[in-house]
């Protein structure tokens, strides 16, 4: 049996009740060291599963250990740290905030430690083990964390199967070994329903993940979210107009959209559409306020032979009427977020009846997405995953993607929805407000809870 173990070297734990601001840049040194030790080659190496230490706990490095150090605060060791963990037959590497530069040191790391430990062999099968499979490891990994960060955060005795858990990772690695990719993911399946059951046992509420698309005239020919590729739920949120010039401009990029939609059959892609055109509706006259969605509601009708339910805008323009309208033009829910700053009545719940002066009413989301784009936004993943549960009678987390990449994080998390629902389950915006029938009652609205601020736009213009 292995007696060697990894560590990730870093004065930064996942934070559990509190939200902890980082460098960018650091988060992703820690994020990506943290995701490397869950590489198959590393773990066939182990006798446990990665985890974190403190500088002065391994002032002696350890026999056979593998230390990762992200690039971050300067850590005090001895000055002769280094010649300490070359006579312990140990290794250390960085990582750093480039996934790719933090996985060939590794690879050096671990031809260092087979120099060093002469007993020791790795199959080149190992080493050079295909990116999708890996990712699939990482994932697994990234869940372990976020189990015990609950864990931690409520203060709970551990419920994880950790033997039978680690068992199934090695007979992921195993199945590695000999090439055999249906055993890896049969094996890490196995290993996410013990983190499963691990979560339930902790809290028996599911947790929901929405993940936003949002895109404007800037973002056309950005990449879809992966969670689009895997086939995952996935709300777009945009005007009519934005997907009739995506479809004009770039229409390979409109096609990957269009092929989730299919006739007669459900899709995993909701189209959260509440305008034909980005403007200032609150403005305008009714009649032009309702043109603009039935133009909406006609154009998309046309390019996806779909209907609109769920009615969303990124340019905010509400006002005390709007609730009550989007319902006579046909919508039976909204989004009520604003993503440009202006001021939207206050609510807490995940969802909110949001009603208008003839006391009529739409279930509305409200719950702030989380930005992808944002390494500190799966850094502290595991406290927004804490606060949903302790404070959401439907516990949700929401992710928007605009016009950066998502950060790293965000593909394990895509990764580990392919393996079971350790962390949660993926749902579509209209499937979310449909099954979610309870939340904040907001009541009639003045105009005095609603402010858009349209004359900063029509300056910027």
């Amino acid at each position: 049996m292995n007696s060697s173990e990894a560590v990730l070297l870093s004065p930064y734990r996942p934070p559990t009740s509190y939200a902890v601001n980082l460098n960018p840049e650091e988060a992703e040194a820690w994020l990506n060291g943290s995701f490397v030790l869950w590489h198959p080659a590393l773990l066939a190496l182990l006798g446990r599963v990665p985890s974190c230490g403190s500088t002065h706990d391994h002032d002696a490095p350890r026999e056979g250990w593998i230390y990762c150090i992200p690039a971050g605060p300067m850590l005090y060791q001895p000055d002769n740290w280094p010649e300490l963990v070359a006579d312990a037959k140990a290794v250390s590497f960085a990582a750093t905030p480039d996934a790719g530069a933090t996985l060939a040191n590794l690879k050096e790391a671990l031809q260092t430690y087979l120099q060093r430990n002469s007993d020791k062999e790795l199959s080149a099968s190992l080493v050079d083990c295909a990116p999708e499979l890996v990712l699939s490891f990482q994932a697994v990994g990234y869940a372990h964390s976020l189990i015990e960060t609950l864990y931690d955060a409520a203060s709970h005795d551990r419920m994880l199967d950790e033997a039978g858990f680690w068992a199934d990772v090695q007979q992921a690695v195993s199945c590695v070994v000999e090439g055999n990719t249906g055993g890896v993911r049969a094996a890490l399946k196995l290993a996410v329903e013990k983190l499963t059951y691990a979560r339930t046992v902790l809290n028996s509420n599911n947790l929901r993940i929405v993940d936003m698309a949002l895109r404007n005239a800037e973002t056309l020919n950005n990449e879809w979210p992966a969670s689009l590729a895997a086939g995952l739920p996935l709300t777009v949120m945009a005007s009519a107009e934005t997907l009739e010039n995506q479809a004009t401009q770039y229409p390979e990029r409109f096609a990957e959209l269009r092929s989730k939609f299919h006739d007669q059959l459900p899709s995993s892609v909701d189209l959260a559409i509440g305008s034909y055109r980005e403007r200032d509706d609150a403005n305008l006259p009714a009649e032009s306020q309702f043109w603009n969605w039935r133009e909406a509601q006609r154009s998309i009708q046309k390019q996806f032979g779909v209907s609109l339910s769920v009615a969303g805008r990124l340019r905010t323009s509400f006002h005390p009427q709007t609730p009550s309208w989007l319902l006579h033009a046909g919508y039976k829910n909204a989004v009520l977020l604003a993503f440009d700053g202006a001021l939207t009545p206050g609510r807490n719940a995940v969802v909110a009846n949001w009603t208008g002066p003839d006391g009529k009413g739409l279930d509305s989301f409200a719950r702030t997405p989380l930005d992808a784009s944002d390494p500190l936004t799966f850094f502290n993943l595991g406290c927004s995953m804490h606060s949903a549960f302790n404070s959401d009678s439907s516990p949700t987390v929401a992710f928007r993607h605009g016009q950066h990449p998502a950060a790293v994080g965000y593909a394990q998390l895509v990764a580990l929805a392919e393996l079971g629902e350790a962390c949660g389950e993926w749902t579509s915006l209209g499937r979310l407000l449909g099954e979610t029938h309870y939340g904040d009652y907001l009541g009639q609205q003045t105009a005095d809870d609603y402010f858009n601020d349209t004359l900063d736009g029509v300056v910027l213009r």
